[in-house]
């Protein structure tokens, strides 16, 4: 298995005018505005009542004149934020201050996970991270492949990924879910304050996509796909229906693979290969299904 891969923070990491640059290649004016209301309405502050936000007004403002809060300049991002929500806060003048500078570094942190180049939890390295637990929780702590503080920054993740599948488990249908898609996002990110809004929306996205999937396909048709895709014959299909079972939905896929990952020998090192292979494959057609859903 692949070492999983971080950065810690660094010169490196600090925000560029190119960065910003590809941001607004990825993103529309009103997804990044949406992005700092979420960062800003999960605050303490805006929960309490300490200062109020007025969401559409707030984002067609942010949206129609981005430079008002430039996101390279934080003095002028702090000050732009002050004379704006100075009508609606009860907080004093150096409380504001010293709010809006959190935000600032809370939204450059955003941006940062986005564009990659901080810690980031992707669909494909939860496969990999249930195989690390799974093979190496008894192994001394420098043999293991992902460190103590990568590892809690995960386990982290993981926790905010199971209590997002509960909601949408507990709503049903993805359309309940779809309608109540802000409010979810924003009670996880709530919740779970150390992880990024980026990466709980991801999380949103990548379960979506999995159900939606789920409505056409099973576990079955994945390892057919898979074989077709790979060049693979019957027998490395029959020898991943060994682990997995044709009728599970897709989104049991997860359970299906740590059981896997039990059952398979340490001498059976192909099959071992052939279900790395098959949940890589099984990330990607998430992914790439995810990334058509809306931001």
């Amino acid at each position: 298995m692949g070492e999983v891969q971080s950065k810690h923070p660094g010169k490196s990491d600090l925000l560029e005018p190119s960065d910003l640059k590809t941001l607004k290649e990825k993103k529309t004016s009103r997804e990044i505005s949406l992005l700092l209301y979420r960062v800003l309405f999960r605050s303490e502050e805006a929960r309490s009542g300490a200062i109020k936000i007025v969401k559409e007004t707030f984002l067609r403002t942010y949206s129609n004149h981005p430079e008002q809060f430039p996101i390279l300049d934080r003095t002028k991002f702090v000050r732009d934020m002050i004379s704006y929500f100075k009508a609606s806060t009860v907080l004093p003048a150096e409380k504001l201050e010293t709010f809006f500078v959190a935000i600032h570094a809370a939204f450059q942190n955003e941006i940062r996970y986005f564009l990659g180049k901080t810690t980031q939890f992707t669909f494909d390295i939860m496969f990999q991270v249930i195989e690390s637990i799974l093979q190496e929780m008894n192994h001394p702590e420098e043999q293991r492949t992902v460190d103590v503080k990568d590892r809690e920054i995960i386990l982290k993740h993981f926790r905010a990924y199971n209590d997002l599948s509960k909601v949408f488990n507990k709503m049903g249908t993805s359309k309940a879910v779809m309608d109540k898609k802000d409010e979810i996002i924003t009670d996880i990110s709530i919740t779970h304050r150390e992880i990024t809004v980026v990466a709980i929306e991801n999380m949103f996205r990548n379960i979506l996509a999995q159900i939606l999937l789920s409505r056409k396909y099973n576990c079955g048709t994945l390892i057919d796909k898979w074989s077709t895709e790979y060049g693979f014959g019957p027998d490395q299909a029959q020898s991943m229906r060994r682990y997995i079972s044709d009728s599970a939905t897709l989104t049991d896929f997860r359970t299906q693979y740590a059981n896997a990952l039990r059952a398979i020998k340490p001498e059976n090192e192909m099959d071992l290969m052939f279900l790395r292979t098959l949940s890589n494959y099984y990330s990607s057609w998430v992914t790439q299904v995810s990334e058509q859903i809306p931001a």
